[in-house]
């Protein structure tokens, strides 16, 4: 090979090399075989970003999302009333809002992260995790949030707000996480909080057709997650049932509906999905159904014309607060259908002959009359019915 044509081939890969490599300076001196630092550039997010508490490294997230998700809410399907579809809007932007927030934690630990829908990762045990879409359970009712995510082990609480919302509002709303346990509350919001000043009453919904749903395919003692459910059951907080928060509960919710349970039933079904219309319902002789309660909690409904309408929670320690919070909301349910019962005098059950009352009231007489300490109240196991204790 001559040397012309090994010049001619030095400039030829040479031009190549220039040619892939974009250089713009002829005169450069830099190595071919040193690589310089790209250069990193700044991503451009579209959308304003939202007023927010959040930790730094959740990134920024922007407001982009709310007018396209509010189009897909009206185009959706012929349901165009304000209720539908401010709850569907409610959905979607929780939905893509803790998506974000769980690619970001993704990000932080490049590994993925667990995501789910409408529980409150009570059973969870992991250190980052998110869900969405959650509905809250509180003593006072509940409340529709966002979602919820663990960050190295620390829960939030994670609530988006659409429209002009006090700082207020927030700061009250925080203190009841922060009682149930939660690290804090992160909001999201359109309008800075600090700078808004209408006034924002803080309002719990009683239980709606929003806090329940039921799996057809899910039903039997098969497909129950926990291997024992109860109405109480004694542990270190509360070793014997005389002195059992929710003891009085129990019996007002029964007293509440005796001879009156039809109506109860009616609407919990149609909040079940098990109807279509809340219309009185009477009492089987006894059946069980498999419902997800607020926060995603299974719960077992025994309806019985005996024992009435009792609700049985998975037997953990980590269910008892939300057990007793579930049985403050139910009563205040109960009492608000006496009322209408009351107001509109309506009939009582004739078809029911037998107070579903009694049971648990004997049961009450037989605690305080003798010196046994009742341990668990209407037990339910993978292989026995309601037990008493």
């Amino acid at each position: 090979m001559g040397i012309t044509t090994i010049i001619l081939l030095s400039l030829f890969v040479f031009r190549l090399i220039f040619k892939l490599t974009g250089n713009s300076n002829r005169y450069d001196s830099t190595p071919l075989h040193y690589e310089r630092p790209a250069t990193e550039e700044k991503e451009i997010i579209p959308g304003n970003p939202f007023y927010t508490n959040a930790p730094e490294h959740w990134g920024t997230i922007t407001d982009e999302f709310l007018s396209s998700n509010r189009a897909f809410s009206l185009s959706y399907d012929h349901k165009k009333d304000d209720a539908v579809i401010k709850r569907r809007s409610w959905m979607v932007n929780s939905l893509t809002l803790m998506g974000k927030i769980n690619k970001q934690l993704e990000k932080k630990n490049n590994q993925k992260v667990h995501t789910s829908y409408s529980d409150a990762l009570l059973d969870y045990s992991e250190a980052y995790a998110t869900s969405c879409c959650i509905e809250k359970l509180f003593k006072k009712g509940t409340i529709s949030i966002a979602g919820i995510a663990v960050d190295n082990y620390k829960r939030y609480a994670v609530i988006l707000f659409d429209t002009p919302t006090p700082m207020k509002y927030i700061d009250e709303l925080r203190i009841y996480f922060l009682e149930d346990g939660y690290e804090g509350l992160i909001y999201f919001a359109v309008d800075d909080p600090n700078q808004v000043t209408k006034s924002v009453t803080l309002k719990f919904e009683n239980f709606n057709k929003n806090c329940f749903s039921v799996d057809h395919a899910k039903q039997g003692h098969n497909n129950w997650e926990y291997d024992s459910y109860a109405m109480w059951w004694a542990s270190e907080k509360e070793s014997n049932f005389s002195s059992a928060i929710i003891k009085d509960d129990i019996r007002l919710s029964l007293d509440l509906l005796n001879f009156h349970n039809s109506y109860a039933l009616g609407i919990l079904s149609f909040a079940f999905g098990l109807k279509n219309n809340n219309n009185r319902t009477s009492l089987p002789d006894y059946d069980e159904v498999v419902i997800m309660g607020p926060e995603g909690v299974q719960i077992i409904i025994t309806l019985s014309r005996q024992y009435g309408i009792n609700f049985h929670f998975p037997v953990l320690p980590k269910f008892e607060s939300y057990r007793n919070k579930f049985m403050k909301v139910y009563v205040n349910f109960c009492y608000d259908i006496r009322v209408q019962i009351l107001e509109h005098d309506l009939p009582n059950d004739d078809f029911d002959t037998t107070s579903t009352l009694a049971w648990y009231q004997h049961l009450l007489d037989a605690s305080t009359s003798s010196d046994k300490d009742i341990q668990v109240i209407g037990r339910l196991t993978k292989t026995e019915k309601f037990l008493l204790n």
